[in-house]
């Protein structure tokens, strides 16, 4: 697996005097890896690989100093081998390569106390751009610039999937808003799994919604590296194509797609993201 960053580093303004020597000695050993743009408070961005030792003494250092050293992570490109991809049991879809920027209509019944979704209660409507216009000509998986884990096929990906024995019931259309032609299509969970079954390292469960009863999970920010997403087989009873957790990241369940839908995804564009989920 390989992990690249692009983050910032600077100190709060009432940091003690004594951290300013070990803070700049650091910023000199990062100047290899600056990419000469800044971010807020006029500092610098910078792009490395997790696995560098550098790296590790810059976790420590934050670590140590985090009521004054502010770490901000502004893009990560997480990637895993085919080995470690084929050990998998699941795949969490993390598109890349097609985003559709801006507004859509998003057909959701959120929480009144944490905003979660409680359940998506109709079909998106978006806008015919020329990014869809030319995806409909070939075989493509994409998503929304805002809502990551809401997955859309082109007609032609679509097409290939059904023909290719991939169930009815995990697509969901998608039209536009005043002439209701179709576009795309949404794939959607055809099995929730249950309470406890997904188990994602990178958040933090702070309990119980009162009122909806879900998992309230928040990322966790001081988790510097990547973390393994497992399953709990022993609490599976079903598995099918399309698999939604039980609670929401961020504000939308993850999708799980079984490695017979991932290969078949892989097939046709091998440069597609997805995280391997292992068996606990």
């Amino acid at each position: 697996m390989k992990e690249i960053v692009d983050f910032s580093i600077f100190l709060e303004e009432n940091s003690p005097e004594e951290l300013k020597k070990p803070f700049y000695e650091l910023i000199k050993r990062l100047e290899p890896y600056s990419t000469g743009k800044k971010h807020i408070f006029d500092s610098f961005i910078y792009r490395m690989n997790k696995q560098l030792a550098l790296f590790h003494d810059l976790v420590e250092f934050v670590s140590r100093n985090k009521k004054y050293v502010v770490y901000f992570p502004l893009w990560e490109d997480i990637s895993h081998t085919k080995e470690e991809l084929g050990k998998a049991v699941g795949y969490l879809p993390r598109i890349k390569k097609y985003i559709l920027q801006g507004d859509s209509k998003k057909p959701y019944q959120y929480c009144d106390e944490c905003r979660k979704i409680i359940r998506q209660t109709g079909d998106f409507i978006l806008p015919e751009s020329q990014k869809i216009k030319r995806w409909n000509m070939e075989k493509r998986i994409f998503y929304l610039d805002t809502m990551m884990d809401v997955v859309f096929v082109s007609i032609p990906m679509y097409q290939y999937l059904i023909e290719n024995n991939i169930p009815e019931e995990c697509f969901r259309p998608v039209k536009t808003s005043r002439k209701k032609k179709l576009i795309a299509y949404q794939i959607a969970a055809n099995n929730i799994l249950p309470e406890g079954a997904y188990i994602d390292g990178d958040y933090i469960d702070y309990g119980l919604c009162p009122l909806c009863g879900k998992h309230q999970m928040v990322f966790d920010s001081d988790k510097y590296y990547y973390q393994e997403k497992k399953l709990d087989m022993d609490k599976i009873t079903e598995w099918k194509d399309v698999n939604g957790t039980h609670d929401s990241y961020f504000t939308v369940p993850h999708l799980i797609f079984s490695k017979r839908l991932y290969e078949l995804i892989i097939a046709v564009d091998p440069k597609e993201v997805f995280f391997p989920v292992y068996a606990k």
